[in-house]
């Protein structure tokens, strides 16, 4: 008899900058909280927290926009390793949970690359954002 594989989402955190006071575990959970709202039972996700320096410079690599940014997210294109998200808190502030769902929405398919579908991500964003509190 095949054993049932259980549910399960793994988050892994990395806090590389020192400016903004982080709750690792309140971020964990709202990431597990995105994923389960989003109909995710098994997951790998990862998120980096870093500075305006490291942003900048994986801006500038994979988007070739040499800025900061608040949010990145990168996709391992595996149906269970959801991929990465990297924020920048400096930049993020007090928008830290949405730059988190933003990213999360875009390892998940989502699309800002037109007006439409902007509005559309930014209307479920807003949507999940009043479900986690």
């Amino acid at each position: 008899m095949k054993k049932r594989k259980k549910p399960a989402i793994i988050i892994s955190i990395k806090n590389r900058q020192k400016k903004i006071n982080i709750n690792k575990q309140e971020i964990i959970s709202v990431a597990k909280q995105v994923l389960l709202i989003k109909g995710k039972q098994r997951a790998e996700l990862s998120i980096l927290l870093t500075g305006k320096r490291r942003i900048r410079s994986l801006n500038k690599k994979f988007r070739k926009i040499d800025r900061v940014t608040d949010v990145l997210s990168f996709s391992q294109f595996d149906p269970e390793i959801i991929g990465d998200v990297v924020i920048c808190p400096e930049i993020a502030k007090q928008q830290l949970k949405l730059c988190l769902i933003h990213g999360i929405l875009h390892l998940l398919g989502s699309d800002d690359a037109t007006k439409k579908n902007r509005l559309d991500m930014e209307q479920e964003q807003a949507q999940i954002l009043t479900r986690l509190q």
